[in-house]
């Protein structure tokens, strides 16, 4: 698979965000709305930014490989449906969530689109040095949506652990601000990863099925960890079928509050979660009917889903929420 050419362009001061798609088939333009909405949130503070749009759909064939992978995906459909209740709803939802997350069952796009995130987080970090600021200066966040939350995660692992990347928190000082996973599937894959295992190839390559809980990337120093992030937020909804509908639990992105940090004997990033209560007053849903209504009308056959702005896995409305916050976090 043929790696895109990563995006770069020129710094407007010393500041940089990067987002991470989710929902397959992206192109050009694909999220000029999305790239508007939060310069529009940021207002005056926008022009500090230089905003990058990650598009590793490039890297694939996404109808072939998914038409290559049906047989799998429909058993991961049903694995997910097996551990909601019986009613449309569940059905429909599982279906939504295997839309979403089954390329994980692709080892090659998955080895393919981490090179992407790598080589586009390398790009960003020459682009702030041509700026003149040094990556200890420099002043990077990453917002990720739906399985984009996944492909952040594993490129900042390799990131943080793979010294030929040059990207580490410690001898390359490249530390992010923010990162923000929005929507993430991460603790629904931990959660039927075990069911599926036979399915998912080089599943102990993952980063996201590995130990007891889900840890930020870091690396180890003198006997102290170093973490990738200094900061990490998690938001998901109530009833979204991806970061939150099925589990009922501790899950929006992970629960961190179980992490023993100070056994990292380091300084642990700082960690915000929130648990969007998706009602009447934000999504246009009042009943389990309308809801799966909705969720049906989103399903494509051979297509990404069609998150649609009253989804409640939309990305921008996850973003029109939480407009206070990203303005606090990207001051």
């Amino acid at each position: 698979m043929a790696v895109p050419k990563p995006q770069s362009q020129p710094w407007p001061e010393d500041r940089a965000l990067l987002l991470v798609h989710g929902v397959g088939n992206a192109r050009s333009g694909s999220y000029d709305d999305l790239v508007a909405q939060i310069r529009t949130i940021l207002g005056a503070g926008a022009d500090r930014w230089a905003i990058y749009v990650l598009l590793y759909d490039q890297v694939n064939e996404w109808l072939s490989t998914k038409v290559k992978a049906a047989s799998q995906i429909a058993t991961l459909a049903a694995t997910i449906r097996d551990s909601l209740d019986a009613t449309k709803l569940g059905s429909v939802a599982a279906d939504f969530a295997g839309d979403v997350i089954w390329p994980l069952l692709v080892s090659e796009e998955r080895a393919a689109v981490r090179t992407t995130v790598l080589q586009q987080l390398r790009q960003i970090v020459a682009d702030g040095e041509r700026r003149g600021h040094v990556p200890s200066e420099q002043h990077i966040s990453i917002m990720a949506h739906s399985m984009g939350c996944f492909h952040a995660f594993e490129a900042l692992h390799t990131a943080a652990s793979d010294p030929s990347q040059g990207l580490t928190p410690t001898a390359d000082n490249v530390r992010f601000d923010n990162v923000v996973f929005v929507a993430s599937p991460l603790q629904l894959i931990r959660d039927i990863g075990r069911s599926i295992r036979d399915l998912i190839p080089q599943r102990d390559m993952l980063r996201s099925l590995a130990g007891d809980t889900l840890r930020m990337p870091s690396r180890r120093v003198l006997g102290r960890d170093v973490f990738s992030a200094r900061s990490t937020k998690a938001i998901t909804g109530n009833l979204d079928p991806v970061g939150g509908f099925f589990v009922r639990r501790p899950y929006a992105f992970m629960d961190l509050d179980r992490f023993d940090w100070s056994a990292s004997g380091g300084d642990s990033p700082t960690h915000e979660t929130f648990v969007d209560e998706q009602g009447p007053l934000n999504i246009d849903v009042t009943s389990r009917d309308e809801l799966t209504a909705l969720l049906e009308k989103s399903l494509r056959k051979l297509e990404p889903p069609d998150i649609a702005p009253d989804n409640p896995h939309s990305w921008s409305g996850y973003v029109e929420r939480h407009a206070t916050e990203l303005r606090r976090w990207l001051a």
